[in-house]
């Protein structure tokens, strides 16, 4: 059984934001994050248009791809999941 925080943690959202943290050779589309958090491509997509509203991400029409980019909020927000989710798995702190 999951724990709040570990609930919280693993939800897609967050899934997206502490993937593109990760650095890569490729850009990072919308269908890289498809690859990357198992999540289809149609929830993507809709999540993506969410995070755009509230000003977490951009995309950018590069040639044949739309990359997504994390703006300056959404890399701090994602930052600071990444600390809560590494401090969780260290057992730095305890579940909820």
């Amino acid at each position: 059984m999951l724990t709040t925080m570990q609930e919280i943690l693993f939800r897609k959202p967050t899934l997206i934001l502490i993937s593109l943290l990760k650095p890569t050779e490729i850009p990072k589309s919308m269908t890289w994050l498809t690859w990357e958090t198992r999540i289809n491509f149609s929830h993507i997509i809709g999540l993506i248009k969410t995070m755009e509203l509230n000003e977490i991400i951009t995309t950018e029409k590069r040639n044949r791809i739309r990359e997504v980019i994390l703006t300056k909020k959404g890399r701090i927000i994602a930052q600071e999941i990444k600390e809560m989710f590494d401090k969780l798995k260290n057992g730095t702190i305890k579940a909820i």
